[in-house]
């Protein structure tokens, strides 16, 4: 149920304004950089270009009600008496009005003004040491995050096991929920231009070992000199479990009666990606996110390839991690995209409700965690939502069209390409339309 408001008829004017400047900036798609510089050049900036001119709200103390709440018990002047509120009397040694100053903390709801909620997800994985987590709040959460009374940083923080994105319908519904509240609403909405910003930061990562013997991708030690492991380990364990479970029809109990080597020979020669081979439902969204197609053989064609087996260890080509990760990071965007689109603030504009009066602005990118450096980024995809258009642009889903470059130098930067194009050379932004997100996402508005 959505409430009718007083204020005039909503104009999206200065919404629109800042949705065109935030386009009309670059964005550096493909290359890995110091997370300080994608922070600064890629998230913060766009963010500023959006609420240019605005009054922003992100701060508790912000929304105090201009008038204190009713007090249940009123102070009668003539007696040394307080009343209760069924008129009882009550005798008190010392009554006097209370002190309360933070309703001057309000802002004039008159100003055109944007409230700002914001939104970071990673993966649980312990292998970011907490660096990027101190790093991420230094940079964008003190300029966009809502602050509590106390001064802290009220970011939507989510940590995911496996890949670092989740359902994005859930993501969207809470992060919207947790904005405002009715009465608040009503305050934002006394001036008909302004609306509510949802700012929403996924990443996934991928560890990078680099040394005289070459680059090992999907790898990561927690300290130099520990063993190195698989990181994310989730995607790389739905990888290898799909691959080692994979259903062989015809064939009974193949599980039990035919090699690894056997297995994976026939797998390359079949045509369909078969169900996910076991009940993990963690690896079963990630390998859902990798279908990339909506069936699964985009990613289960390009996959066969890019396995070998020795005996019964199983491999994967270097980029195999690391394409993974950014497919699972861009689907995350786009999943999440689909649940904002169900939501009513980012639909086509009701007039005279808050249905339509949300922005929403969205990044992708993937961290590259090596051990005994600070964690790096390659920043993926960017995405905009207002009134029910929603704008995409940087790296996408097919596996196929991503090119890992050869290594520079020993420790040379990633660098990736996406249908021939990195960097700032990426097509401009493509419209995707609402309904074409609900329904692939299988989200119902």
């Amino acid at each position: 149920m959505h409430q009718p408001h007083a204020a005039t008829a909503y104009s999206p004017l200065l919404a629109r304004e800042g949705i065109e400047r935030l386009w009309r900036l670059k964005a550096d798609f493909g290359r890995e950089r110091s997370a300080r510089e994608v922070y600064l050049d890629e998230v913060v900036s766009d963010r500023y270009a959006l609420v240019y001119g605005l009054q922003l709200i992100r701060d508790e103390l912000q929304l105090v009600p201009r008038k204190p709440e009713k007090q249940a018990a009123t102070f009668n002047s003539s007696r040394c008496d307080c009343y209760d509120e069924y008129g009882e009397a009550i005798t008190l040694s010392l009554a006097r009005e209370p002190l309360h100053d933070l309703p001057a903390c309000s802002p004039d709801w008159r100003l055109p003004s944007v409230c700002v909620t914001l939104a970071h997800t990673n993966c649980g994985d312990r292998i970011h040491q907490g660096e990027d987590k101190a790093l991420y709040d230094s940079i964008v959460a003190s300029r966009f995050a809502t602050l509590s009374e106390r001064g802290g940083f009220k970011v939507e923080d989510f940590a995911p096991p496996g890949g670092g994105t989740d359902h994005g319908a859930t993501l969207a519904s809470v992060t919207v929920g947790h904005q405002l509240d009715r009465e608040l609403k009503d305050l934002l909405y006394t001036n008909n231009q302004s609306f509510a910003l949802i700012a929403m930061d996924l990443q996934t990562h991928c560890g990078c070992i680099e040394d005289s013997s070459g680059r090992k991708l999907g790898q990561a030690r927690e300290a130099s000199w520990r063993e190195s492991r698989p990181a994310c380990g989730a995607i790389a364990g739905a990888l290898e479990e799909y691959v080692r479970g994979y259903p062989c029809p015809g064939v009974p109990s193949a599980s039990n009666t035919e090699s690894l080597p056997e297995r994976v020979s026939r797998w390359k020669t079949t045509k369909s990606a078969g169900p996910y081979p076991t009940s993990n439902f963690i690896h079963q969204r990630l390998w859902k996110d990798l279908q990339g197609d909506g069936r699964g053989r985009g990613f289960f064609n390009w996959l066969k390839d890019k396995v070998q087996v020795d005996g019964e260890e199983l491999t994967f080509s270097e980029d195999v991690s690391l394409i993974a990760s950014c497919i699972v990071a861009v689907q995350g965007l786009y999943a999440t995209l689909a649940g904002l689109c169900a939501q009513a603030p980012f639909q086509p504009t009701v007039a005279g409700t808050d249905i339509g009066r949300g922005v929403a602005h969205l990044t992708a990118s993937v961290m590259i965690n090596r051990s005994g450096q600070e964690d790096t980024l390659i920043y993926l995809a960017r995405a905009t939502i207002l009134e029910g258009e929603v704008l995409v642009q940087g790296f996408g889903v097919r596996p196929e069209r991503y090119l890992l470059l050869p290594r520079k130098g020993e420790t040379g930067r990633l660098i990736l390409q996406y249908d021939g194009a990195t960097g700032t050379c990426l097509p401009e932004p493509e419209q995707r339309h609402s309904a074409d997100l609900l329904r692939t996402y299988h989200f119902r508005a």
